[in-house]
């Protein structure tokens, strides 16, 4: 059985701030989000098995999210902010990539 990677956050060149980083980080996240609702539906519409739907959940969406709530509270002490679904969503955080959003750590 293969075993979930741990994974890193790496910052797009243009997001720099501290603000920056936490508003990507939050946008990154609701993304994957999104992403995994979207798998959710396509299993209980019987488009992929349950098995696929779990190994996406342990494989893929267990350790994106995992590293987001590790950058999050890493940057919740230097930064206090709330942002709406506009500042998440704007012209900068529009295209979230989460293929090209995190480095594997080696084990």
């Amino acid at each position: 059985m293969a075993e979930p990677k741990i994974l890193r956050v790496v910052f797009p060149p243009g997001i720099t701030t501290m603000e920056d980083k936490h508003r990507y980080l939050f946008a990154s996240q609701e993304t994957l989000r999104r992403e995994h609702n979207a798998k959710g539906a396509d299993f209980r519409e019987g488009k992929i098995t349950e098995k696929e739907f779990r190994d996406y959940q342990r494989l893929v969406f267990g350790p994106m999210n995992d590293a987001f709530s590790v950058a999050i509270t890493g940057l919740r002490s230097t930064i206090k902010a709330e942002y709406t679904d506009q500042d998440i969503n704007g012209p900068l955080f529009a295209d979230v990539d989460l293929a090209n959003t995190f480095k594997e750590i080696p084990r």
